[in-house]
């Protein structure tokens, strides 16, 4: 149940004016043109029993969340970019809680409120992008995210330091990318948010990331290849390793295309990904060879107002083994589980990262500080989208000029049957997750000021509700509960958006 204090919450959200911003947009010279763009976000967040799907414990919490960030940009002709973002926002870029009605929990450990020292922001992002002498090519070094077809394989959510060289014309370009994945690099430019400290985050690594991808035109179509290599020589006593077996060097490489196809109101697209490498077993063991995969599909038509839509994401995962579970060690040296980061180091699961695509609630998603809800996944991390078979079917509504609306229904399924034990004897899980039902509004108020609406509720399916008492041995398997219940989770978002 909300408590009063949270209707307040929601209500200060619509104390806002509605007043119209100056534009920001200046010409300082005839080639040399600035700009600033700000964003604010505030938000009233409640979540209830993402942590444990029981409607027993009181896990509930209403809060109040911001997040800001201001953008400065300067173009000189078509030879060079600078640009600079500052941002305030909370752990992990969700919001920043600043009231509550009670301590926030999530899979990590409690977040307080924030004070005053906090809300100052820090440097986010910085680049400059310049032509490379006279030669097509364009030269980007900074702290940046970069993105790959969807996201899925070669994910870009994550500002690291790095550097790209590129060309681009109108129906053919390429581009190389290196980067040194490290999370530290995030947050020494600013103050460093004391929440994440107390997350216990991981942020020693000795890793290098490098992707080639190029993009072939034709029409309103388009074809991307692409192929990249994480190679991580992090210490074994630094890394936060899946497998029992110790490793002091891992390759991890990933292959894949990415296709959009564009037939007037008809658009299909389609991306397939393999993974390829091996991290080097210290000792006599052999090594640990990457074999996982991933496909994803999507398809939309619009109408005038009305967009139905589908998707579909299958990704591999781990096969779990009873004798593993019995021992309490997962030993195959072969990771099928479709891997963005590593299973051998999870220090880097934040800075290699893929785009969110999946439900609000049950694989996180939204503003409002949600992890996720606990499910299979040789990573144990909850938002990434690894050993799941994820089909959705949705609908967007432009209802008026200035409001829209979009629903959405998910199916989740594990890619592997996990495995528990039930009275000392190994026990093959069900793969059905649950079901999950998105609802999103938006209306824009004036050209600077809108109104959105996130609402999800995830329903637990099979998995979450078969007896178990093995309390999740291995990390594969976890689940809020082992006592054959499970209650429905969801989580709600109305916040106040403004852009000057």
């Amino acid at each position: 149940m909300i408590k009063n204090k949270g209707t307040y919450l929601f209500a200060i959200l619509f104390l806002v004016p509605s007043f119209v911003f100056a534009e920001t947009s200046y010409d300082l010279s005839p080639d040399l043109k600035f700009s600033i763009e700000n964003h604010l976000r505030l938000s009233g967040n409640t979540l209830g029993n993402n942590l444990d799907l029981n409607s027993d414990k009181s896990d509930g919490v209403t809060y109040m969340g911001y997040t800001y960030d201001t953008k400065f940009n300067i173009t000189y002709k078509e030879f060079l970019t600078s640009f600079i973002k500052l941002e305030s926002n909370g752990p992990f870029d969700f919001d920043a809680p600043i009231v509550s009605d009670r301590k926030i929990n999530t899979l990590f450990g409690e977040v307080d409120n924030y004070s005053m020292p906090e809300i100052i922001p820090r440097v986010e992002e910085y680049w400059i992008d310049s032509v490379v002498i006279n030669l097509p090519l364009k030269f980007k070094i900074g702290q940046y995210p970069n993105q790959v077809g969807n996201g899925y394989a070669l994910g870009g959510y994550y500002e690291n330091y790095g550097a790209s060289i590129y060309s681009t014309n109108e129906n053919f370009q390429w581009r190389v990318y290196y980067v040194k994945p490290d999370l530290e690099n995030k947050i020494i430019l600013g103050p460093q948010v004391p929440q994440e400290r107390a997350l216990d985050v991981e942020y020693d690594s000795n890793a290098h990331f490098m992707s080639f991808d190029t993009i072939i035109k034709w029409g309103d179509h388009s074809f991307q290849p692409y192929v990249g290599l994480l190679h991580d020589t992090t210490p074994s006593t630094s890394r936060v390793n899946t497998y029992p077996f110790p490793v002091n060097e891992d390759n991890l490489g990933t292959i894949g295309i990415d296709t959009d196809m564009n037939f007037d109101k008809l658009n299909v697209g389609f991306e397939v990904a393999k993974n390829f490498g091996n991290a080097n077993v210290i000792g006599d063991g052999s090594d640990i060879v990457h074999k996982g995969y991933m496909a994803y599909a999507d398809v939309s038509y619009s109408f005038e107002k009305i967009t139905p839509r589908s998707k579909l994401l299958i990704s591999s995962g781990n096969k779990m083994d009873s004798n593993d579970v019995l021992s309490g060690k997962f030993n195959s040296h072969s990771n099928n589980s479709f891997s963005v980061y590593s299973p051998t180091n999870a220090n880097l699961s934040d800075t290699i990262y893929p785009a969110a695509y999946g439900p609000y609630l049950a694989t996180g998603g939204g503003y409002a500080l949600n992890y996720g809800v606990a499910r299979p996944s040789a990573f144990g991390d909850t938002y990434q989208l690894n050993d799941l078979i994820l089909p959705n079917m949705g609908v967007d509504l432009q209802v008026t000029e200035k409001w829209s609306v979009s629903f959405d229904y998910w199916y989740l399924r594990s890619f592997e049957h996990a495995v528990g034990i039930l009275n000392d004897r190994a026990i093959t899980l069900s793969s059905d997750l649950g079901h999950e039902l998105d609802f999103y509004s938006s209306y824009d108020l004036t050209k600077h000021i809108s109104f959105n609406l996130l609402t999800g509720i995830f329903i637990p399916g099979k998995y979450y509700r078969e007896k178990r008492d093995d309390g999740d041995v291995l990390g594969l398997a976890p689940s809020p509960r082992y006592d054959g219940d499970a209650d429905p989770a969801y989580q709600i978002e109305l916040a106040t958006e403004i852009k000057f």
